[in-house]
């Protein structure tokens, strides 16, 4: 009977042993996964970063853009005027002072 108990508790005792084991093994890959995660977490917000980054240069080319054919349109009704009057310079130009009298 005394026997038996002890194989009982020989069983229990290397039981023990293993889910020790098995913890320190769950417990270390645990840890490496949480230096995974942190190295992963590190990239993605850098990804992020630079995705900022990029939408916000890209929010300025447009503007820059917008700007730019503002500027163009306003330039191109300016040369217009100038040329139209020129244009009219030259027509007043062309006759002769007094010959309408």
């Amino acid at each position: 009977m005394v026997n038996t108990l002890n194989g009982g508790v020989a069983d229990v005792f290397e039981d023990q042993k293993r889910i020790a084991q098995e913890a320190l093994h769950l417990k270390s890959k645990s840890q490496k996964f949480a230096n995974v995660s942190g190295e992963w977490v590190t990239i993605v917000e850098g990804f992020d970063a630079r995705l900022v980054a990029i939408g916000n240069f890209e929010a300025w080319i447009k503007k820059i853009e917008f700007d730019l054919n503002n500027l163009g349109g306003a330039m191109g009704k300016v040369l217009t005027k100038q040329a139209a009057a020129v244009a009219e310079g030259k027509r007043e130009e062309k006759v002769p002072p007094g010959g309408d009298e």
